[in-house]
């Protein structure tokens, strides 16, 4: 320990000695352990105790440094890559797995989906401005699809059943940033998902549903073994599930919309 610490930039110039391969950040902090985080984007940041030598910093890495390689490497290997897309016609927009273009009109509601395979997304011209009515439109039709009963296995309510869950359950799509679904649990139970997982295939979000209803219906928060445990018993084959999504949402829209220069003229 040295009586004076070091700016955060004399960690990073020595980290940078050991590899500018890679990205580093520094956080000065009062007290506890050093810590390294990888992040999602693969650049690591390293917590420093206040008044810890650069030399005991850089050789703490540096016994560390084949388990952050990999992590490293893991990291920008499912970094996210999520597109911006432009709210003109002819721009795709997937529903449960199936693309659909674009279509600005003047009439109807703010968004509609045409009946049919290869149905129109209609965008009404007065929400064409950013993705407002794209994300409420998302959202409200992904969770009225999880509560229709007519839809059998992919129901909400058939996986609360196979769980062995019988007291209500609620169903909230909103803006998790990278994160897929999470739960609350307590007297009323809620699985909340980001309203942009029903883009993907419906599969995906049943395997969602499940991974979250599992918790609930254990009343706590599960440990990995047992959880996968009760994954595989209801959907065997699950985490290829898993791994298909994963690499489906690293190219998953969620919301970026490039600015446009000029209304484009809508169709009837």
């Amino acid at each position: 320990m040295s009586s004076q610490t070091p700016d955060a930039t004399a960690y990073e110039t020595a980290l940078k000695a050991i590899t500018s391969a890679w990205t580093w950040r520094v956080v000065i902090q009062h007290g506890g352990n050093l810590k390294v985080a990888v992040e999602l984007d693969a650049s690591i940041t390293v917590t420093v105790p206040a008044g810890v030598a650069v030399d005991d910093v850089v050789g703490a890495i540096r016994r560390q440094e084949m388990k952050i390689a990999r992590t490293v490497r893991t990291a920008r290997e499912w970094a996210p890559e999520h597109p911006t897309k432009e709210l003109v016609g002819g721009e795709g927009f997937p529903w449960m797995g199936r693309s659909h273009r674009l279509r600005i009109v003047a009439a109807g509601a703010p968004v509609e989906l045409e009946d049919g395979p290869a149905g129109w997304l209609r965008l009404h011209t007065d929400h064409a401005g950013d993705a407002t009515a794209l994300i409420t439109w998302y959202s409200q039709r992904g969770i009225a699809w999880i509560n229709n009963p007519s839809l059998f296995q992919q129901t909400g309510h058939y996986w609360q059943n196979r769980c062995g869950i019988h007291t209500p359950v609620t169903y909230r799509a909103v803006d998790l940033g990278e994160t897929l679904a999470k739960v609350r649990l307590g007297s009323t139970p809620q699985v909340i998902l980001h309203w942009a997982v029903f883009q993907l295939e419906s599969t995906a979000v049943k395997f969602l549903l499940l991974r979250e209803l599992c918790h609930v219906a254990a009343g706590r928060r599960l440990g990995q073994a047992e959880h996968q445990r009760l994954l595989h018993m209801h959907m065997p084959g699950w985490s290829e599930t898993d791994r298909r999504m994963r690499k489906e949402w690293r190219r998953t829209w969620i919301g970026a919309v490039a600015s446009r220069p000029r209304p484009e003229t809508p169709c009837g």
